[in-house]
Order: C-alpha cells, then structure tokens, then sequence
C-alpha cells in the first residue's frame, strides 16, 4: 500500500494511506498531484503540500471568504489572484449583490485537473455567468489593472518562488490602488501555528530562518503598514493538521466594531446557505489566545517581539 507523506514541522511528518493517484503532474509552475484516500477524500497537492482535502474543503474556504465579504456593505466586484481550485469563487457567488469574480491562476493546469477531479464540489462554478478565469501571473494583473473591486483575495501557494510578491511592500501599495474606498483586503497568510513554536525554541527559529519562511505575524506586519484597520483570525481546519491564519486589511471598515446586523442580513441572502461559517462565529474572530494577544501587542505599539 503506497503512503503519502507530508512534512508538517521540521521532524513532524503525517502519513496518509493513498488508495489511488488521480494525476502526477509537472507543470511550468507546480508539481501537481491529487491523490484518492478514504479518510479525507480527493486531496490536492502542489510541491508536496497538501492545498485542500475533499472532506473538509469547506472549512477553509468559508473561513476564508465570508468575514471579507459579509463585512462589505455591498461587495459588486471581487478579485481573486490564485486560487485555481475555483473553491473560493464557488463560496463568493453565494453572494446575490456580486456582480462579478475574476479569478487570476498563474497555471492553467491547477485549474484543468480540479475541474476534471473535483466535479461534485465544484457543480456549475466553472460556467458560471459572473466568473471570469484569467490565466496569467496575478501581480502582473494587479499592476496594471485600473478597474477598482470592493474585495481582493490573496489566495496563493505558501513560499513558492512564483509568490515571493506576496511578501513585499509595492504588492499591497498596488492593492490598495485597485480597491474602493470601502475595500478589503482578505489574504491567507499560512500556517498559523510555527511563530508561536519559534518564539518558545531557538533551535527552530533558526530553522525557520534557513527556510525563509514568512509567518502570519510577519504578513500581518506588512499588511498593518498599508491598511487603517486589520484583523487576524484563526481557523483549525483537520486536514491540515494544524491552524490557518487569515489577514484582513481596510481603510474604511473596522473589523472590530463590526456591524452584526449588515453581517447577519448579508449572510441570510447567501444561496445556497453555509456548511460552518456563522454570522455568530464571526463575532468570535475579534478574540485571541494571551499568546497571539501579547504578539499583536508588541506589533501596534512598535515594539520587539
């Protein structure tokens, strides 16, 4: 029986038994794989790291898309640069005041195999009227876009040389150009779970150094730089075996003084309805564990971590 195994944090590995591989590919861009297992269903893989399990895909796309976009009074236009599953679209056009989705994929064949592999998640998504799928490299798109959207979504791959963008200044500066006055920026900023390991371990600070690997707190720092207001959430999904951290960034709305009533209004229009994403839960992505508390603490008033 063949295993497929992915390394979590540093000596942390997790096995999965695969019952069938569904497609090996090497593409310009990613070594695609989408394996078939019993536990969690179809799983995604780019360069070896698990992208989203067929069982609980739902968990992060919800989390992902609904405290951007039901925090927005009206959102009509969205962008979404990655995120050639068509997951977060799918969740986005739940949305009867959206008007229109572009979605940015840098590689045509993560889109191609999600579609031919994912059908019964994805239903009509890919056909649908509002949706226009650009394959071409989003920051690229980005600078030289003059359309404003109300939400742009940063849904790309962790640590990929294709990505290192994500990471730098003049890529939000150039965001905020392309949004409304009133727009969200709503990223996925990795693993949230490594900074909180570091700050306890020199060993793997270090590691992670070698790694160059950017953590949530590190994007929230940038993001923090270019937005009024942000807020960083949480969100356990199973699959990854650990917590996913998600960043938003406006300068008109804040997340904290949140207004539940539009939030709770906006989301009783989805159709269809949501598996977990509740107007109730939002209220609860304002708090934090003491760790993530004193963290974000040392960021607003400047000091060191």
């Amino acid at each position: 029986m063949k295993y497929k195994t992915e390394t979590m944090l540093h000596s942390v590995k997790i096995k999965m038994k695969v019952e069938k591989t569904l497609e090996d590919f090497y593409s310009e861009f990613n070594h695609i794989e989408i394996i078939k297992t019993r536990s969690l269903g179809k799983i995604l893989f780019l360069d070896n790291e698990i992208q989203f399990a067929e069982l609980d895909e739902f968990i992060y796309h919800e989390m992902f898309c609904f405290p951007a976009l039901l925090s927005h009074p009206s959102p009509k236009r969205i962008l979404i640069i990655g995120g050639g599953d068509l997951l977060l679209a799918k969740q986005a056009l739940k949305c009867p005041t959206v008007d229109v989705v572009d979605l940015i994929e840098l590689d045509r064949y993560v889109i191609k195999f999600c579609i031919k592999h994912f059908k019964q998640l994805l239903q009509t998504t890919k056909s649908h009227p509002k949706l226009n799928i650009k394959v071409e490299d989003g920051y690229e798109f980005i600078k030289s876009c003059n359309i404003p959207y109300d939400i742009v979504y940063i849904d790309l791959p962790d640590e990929k040389k294709n990505c290192e963008f994500a990471s730098k200044d003049k890529f939000y500066e150039d965001i905020k150009k392309i949004l409304n006055p009133n727009g969200i920026l709503s990223a996925q900023t990795g693993n949230a779970s490594c900074f909180y390991y570091s700050q306890r371990s020199k060993k793997i600070r270090k590691m992670l150094s070698i790694k160059n690997l950017k953590s949530n707190i590190e994007y929230l720092k940038i993001i923090s730089q270019h937005f009024k207001n942000t807020l960083q959430y949480r969100q356990h999904v199973p699959s990854f075996f650990d917590e996913w951290s998600f960043t938003l960034g406006s300068n008109e709305i804040n997340f904290t003084k949140a207004n539940y009533d539009q939030i709770k209004n906006n989301y009783e229009g989805l159709t269809p309805s949501t598996l977990y994403y509740s107007p109730l839960y939002h209220r609860s992505l304002i708090y934090q564990p003491k760790i993530v508390e004193d963290i974000i603490s040392c960021i607003k008033n400047d000091r060191r971590i």
